[in-house]
């Protein structure tokens, strides 16, 4: 399975991340920030969840724990911008190299 496919699988299961992933970002751009990490997000994401999301007594995927695969950033981060496109480049991204 290739990281795209599990990228896909991870965000069905998990949407409320996608949801923590846009609203940090919004939060960036209404600030006026013009050039943003999708990492930084990621990671801020695991502050908020704990980790785990059983962890902290927050849930966001109903008391199912999850950990955010690293190669997933990217992916987040591409999917935003083709979600909100009026949002720009504010994510450098780069060829993908493995598939």
């Amino acid at each position: 399975m290739t990281v795209e496919a599990k990228f896909r699988a991870f965000h069905a299961a998990n949407p409320a991340v996608y949801g923590l992933f846009k609203r940090f970002a919004a939060e960036a751009i209404k600030a006026g920030i013009k050039r943003l990490s999708s990492k930084l997000i990621i990671e801020r994401i695991r502050w908020e969840c704990a980790i785990s999301t059983t962890g902290a007594g927050w849930s966001v995927t109903k008391g199912k724990p999850f950990l955010i695969d690293n190669r997933f950033t990217c992916w987040y981060a591409r999917k935003f911008m083709e979600d909100f496109p009026k949002a720009g480049e504010i994510f450098e991204t780069r060829t993908i190299k493995t598939p």
